[in-house]
């Protein structure tokens, strides 16, 4: 049961390893002027290791641990929350089956953040029906996060991706976290 409790921190290192493999192994890619998704792309070098390794297996390891948190989890509130982020890892793992160039790609590469952010908000008030002032700092990036990702003139997808790929990240940290305690 100790593995699954680190699932978000490992998903946290393991998505962003396999992603640089992936910009190695494509070294055309521009992170100024590219979306990630095109690391995918039928294009790529290897986008097996970006679709496959990358996107469907950290989606999997988002479900899993989604799984385990409500198992956790101390409200139904939270539930609701981690219920949202398992769809949010289902999300994420079809990116890499509809990869960069397919029709429904645009659709489930926006739906995973939205679907991330509509998480993070539930699991937030569920922290906060508990008491625990860490949700209101989950709460507070949730919601100031897609004014600044709109408000930032960014120059490429990836810029825009990378920074939701972040705070996600330091969402899942928090998740972690709250459970520690």
């Amino acid at each position: 049961m100790k593995i699954l409790k680190i699932l978000p921190i490992f998903a946290i290192f393991y998505s962003w390893a396999m992603i640089l493999f992936s910009i190695y192994l494509n070294p055309w890619f521009n992170f100024q002027g590219d979306a990630f998704s095109s690391l995918g792309s039928e294009s790529a070098n290897y986008p097996f290791v970006y679709n496959i390794l990358a996107m469907v297996i950290t989606g999997l390891i988002i479900m899993i641990y989604s799984i385990y948190a409500i198992y956790l989890s101390r409200n139904k509130v939270e539930t609701c929350g981690y219920s949202f982020l398992f769809i949010s890892g289902i999300f994420l793992m079809l990116i890499g089956i509809y990869h960069s160039g397919t029709r429904p790609h645009t659709f489930v590469s926006s739906w995973f953040f939205i679907q991330s952010l509509f998480s993070f908000i539930t699991i937030s008030i569920g922290l906060i029906i508990n008491k625990m002032r860490i949700g209101l700092i989950l709460l507070l990036i949730s919601i100031i996060s897609p004014f600044i990702a709109y408000i930032i003139p960014w120059q490429s997808v990836a810029e825009t991706e990378a920074f939701g790929i972040i705070v996600i990240d330091v969402a899942y940290s928090l998740s972690y976290i709250s459970f520690r305690k």
